[in-house]
């Protein structure tokens, strides 16, 4: 069989290193790749081969057309073929294995996996009695890639429904049919996982080829007979996530660490006591996109509100800001410590691996209580501190119950010089970031099975009920239920940040929730005015009135009292533009004018009125070769989001009032839900200083039903009833309609119209 090896061409290093790895086949045909970064996508979704809404870096979708490209040449040949990733490492006998067990297949075969990734799972069918298998491998005991292969592999072919990776497959022209009809063009969807029982967003071939696999005839050789070597960091397809470029990170492994946090700590000392219960969080740079809020202070005023002998030090890598930050400094010692970018010479470059690192290293130090800080305690938990490690099993959902072989590491109690933590600490020699979760929960339950002495296990519901999926965080955030056997609760954060971003200390009372429960408890009268004379004196609009009746105020004024008295809702100390400014109400309007840049190829957006720039973001994010200047009235949204958004390369903000004022020029502007808020009067003037504009999109919330045509507003928060339509008087624009959108649980829908200033009348 014809066997292709895909490598770009200017990965000499990776041939190499494929050749070196693969001594016993020096007879396979290297092809070569498609190198992403020279693709034009525009003549892709022209080709209805790719969807202009899809989210793949270039490495991805050169890594897609590469193998696009093997099936096109089964499908021609008419011959099947198997085709390999230059990561690929090879079992001696994988020709010859390879040959006999496509010889005992039927004629009919689609598609054989060789290979798949260890770090994640293969789901294989059994005979009908017994179902399906789903496997996981056990990490501790991988080898360097030269050994993964000691000798001859006896392997057999087992029909398979679920893996990740495509290394080395063979594929028939049938297959290869079938692969190309459902995977072109290259669109996003959500992928079901039958081996992790849930559904993920597409962000690779290698996810869409699994999607299909239940309905193929497909295979997977158990035991493997390749194996991916899993080089993320040198990898063409994966970038890797890039942080602490300060060089003010240190090697948690090598490092005299216990010290170093002694140093951090007020005084430079510590000396254990029984007089108090030591509490730690951690908090990294990882966190800066988003607020330090309500939740997080939350976490800490729970824990200290219920453990009187306490001491809390909330371990930093940076400084927070705002209301909250100066609520807990009362509560907590606050020790800014190095960042962990290395664990024995293993490079940390995930925050949230890093956290994993300082919360270990601080309990080896220490000993004590951890907490997450999206966690909320319920009950006292000294009385678990004794002379073993105490965690719990987590879930794997709320309808499956408590998940196997993982313990949830968001709690963690230790005491001081714990062995079990020792060897936890001593597995990172081998930490490997490619793999999620598997140091932070997959070891420490592994461990469990070894050193049982030395743990002690609780049922998930002590710390992780209600639990991550939809169900559980409708329990936690919507409904009011009792978790009598709960120490505290885990919020999820990365999951629930919907649910979150909408709570603060006044929001608690205003409905029976499980989590509003248990905060009520640590808010009483005094402290919530305490949070209020904070909010006043460090909320990013400290220094704007609260007076909204003051007729005569300007624009600017208007506005930053709209945002000072949270009109549109609650943001915390961030500037917040409403519901309608929540990307997941308007994914419509996102695809819209994501696809209307790429295909008309903008390279300048002026984004007028951005405010929050939620939804900005999120159309920034996904097209990165155009340049976004997103203007507001108000200082404070700008200050916002120059922070919020520092990671966003291709943005600037600034701060202008285009009723007055020209903006720069750029090819394409957009302004969406601004005009909806200004007078006729300033909206004409606004069109006024359209001039540096090629072309100009005005959305707006049209509510069709109510009022009359173009009916007198006054600027403010409210909406205008009725219809705004630029085409008739008193602006009578020559403008094109492209669109009407709907806006998810708000009324009426949203209206696109393109205005050409250089081409319309003046008004």
């Amino acid at each position: 069989m014809d066997i292709r090896l895909i490598n770009m061409d200017d990965r000499f290093d990776r041939l190499a290193r494929f050749r070196h790895l693969n001594p016993d086949h020096d007879n396979i045909d290297r092809v070569s790749a498609v190198d992403g970064s020279d693709i034009n996508r525009l003549e892709l979704m022209e080709n209805h081969l790719l969807d202009p809404s899809l989210i793949y870096t270039d490495g991805a979708i050169g890594c897609a057309m590469s193998h696009v490209l093997q099936w096109n040449h089964a499908i021609q040949t008419g011959k099947a073929i198997t085709v390999l990733e230059d990561d690929a490492v090879l079992a001696p006998n994988f020709t010859a294995e390879t040959d006999r067990l496509i010889e005992s297949l039927d004629d009919d075969w689609e598609i054989i996996f060789w290979a798949y990734n260890l770090d994640s799972h293969l789901s294989i069918n059994l005979p009908p009695a017994l179902g399906m298998c789903t496997v996981t491998f056990e990490q501790l005991e991988r080898n360097a890639p030269e050994h993964f292969f000691k000798g001859a592999v006896d392997s057999r072919l087992w029909p398979v429904r679920s893996l990740c990776g495509i290394a080395a497959y063979s594929v028939s022209p049938s297959g290869a049919a079938r692969l190309m009809q459902f995977c072109l063009p290259l669109r996003p969807m959500q992928l079901y996982y039958h081996g992790l029982q849930r559904a993920l967003p597409n962000t690779g071939i290698d996810n869409m080829m699994c999607a299909l696999l239940p309905q193929m005839k497909a295979y997977a050789s158990f035991p493997p007979l390749a194996v991916p070597e899993n080089d993320v960091a040198n990898s063409s397809v994966q970038p890797v996530l890039q942080t602490n470029l300060t060089g003010c990170g240190i090697d948690y492994g090598t490092e005299d660490v216990r010290s170093i946090l002694v140093s951090a700590l007020s005084g430079g000392s510590f000396e254990p006591s029984e007089d108090f219960f030591l509490i730690h969080f951690v908090l990294t740079s990882g966190d800066s996109d988003r607020p330090f809020g309500f939740t997080h202070y939350m976490a800490i005023r729970s824990a200290w509100n219920l453990h009187p002998h306490r001491r809390i030090i909330l371990w930093c890598t940076q400084k927070g800001t705002g209301t909250y930050w100066e609520a807990i400094k009362p509560l907590v010692e606050i020790a800014i410590i190095p960042i962990p970018d290395k664990i024995f010479g293993n490079a940390v470059r995930h925050p949230a691996h890093q956290a994993d690192v300082i919360r270990l290293a601080v309990l080896r130090s220490f000993g004590g209580l951890y907490l997450d800080l999206d966690t909320v305690c319920v009950r006292d938990m000294s009385s678990l501190l004794e002379n073993s490690v105490v965690m719990a099993r987590e879930m794997e959902s709320t309808e499956a119950g408590p998940a196997q072989g993982k313990l949830g590491n968001a709690v963690i109690i230790a005491p001081l010089g714990s062995k079990f933590i020792d060897i936890w600490w001593e597995t990172y020699k081998k930490f490997d970031g490619n793999v999620w979760n598997y140091h932070s929960v997959i070891v420490p339950a592994f461990l469990a099975t070894q050193v049982p002495d030395l743990i002690s296990i609780l049922e998930p519901e002590a710390f992780f009920v209600p639990t991550w999926d939809r169900e559980g965080l409708e329990n936690l955030f919507r409904k009011n239920i009792a978790f009598p056997q709960a120490y505290c609760h885990h919020l999820w954060e990365s999951q629930s940040w919907s649910y979150l971003a909408d709570i603060d200390e006044n929001s608690v009372f205003l409905a029976e929730t499980t989590y509003n429960q248990a905060c009520k408890p640590h808010l009483p009268i005094d402290e919530l005015d305490r949070l209020q004379s904070l909010h006043e004196n460090y909320g990013v609009f400290s220094g704007v009135s609260t007076d909204c009746t003051e007729i005569n105020s300007d624009r600017k004024t208007t506005f930053q009292r709209i945002y000072k008295n949270s009109v549109w809702g609650n943001g915390g100390d961030f500037a917040y533009s409403g519901p309608g400014s929540d990307p997941n109400r308007v994914p419509e309007y996102i695809k819209f004018i994501c696809d209307y840049i790429t295909f008309y190829q903008i390279k300048s957006v002026c984004d007028i009125g951005c405010g929050d720039f939620r939804i900005g973001s999120e159309i920034a994010l996904q097209c990165t070769q155009t340049h976004f200047t997103a203007l507001d009235i108000v200082d404070e949204v700008i200050a916002q989001n120059r922070i919020r958004y520092a990671g966003l390369n291709n943005c600037d903000f600034q701060q202008i009032d285009i009723v007055q004022e020209k903006p720069k020029p750029a090819q394409l502007a957009i302004i969406r839900e601004v005009f909806q808020h200004l007078s006729n009067e300033n909206i004409k003037k606004s069109i006024q200083n359209f001039d540096n504009f090629d072309e100009v999109l005005i959305c707006n919330n049209v509510l069709p039903l109510e009022g009359n045509v173009n009916a007198p507003h006054q600027d403010g928060a409210d909406i205008r009833k009725g219809y705004l339509d630029l085409s008739e008087p008193p602006f009578a624009l020559s403008v094109e309609l492209l669109a009407r959108l709907p806006i998810r649980g708000r009324a009426g829908y949203l209206e696109i119209v393109r205005y050409r200033p250089l081409a319309a009348d003046k008004i």
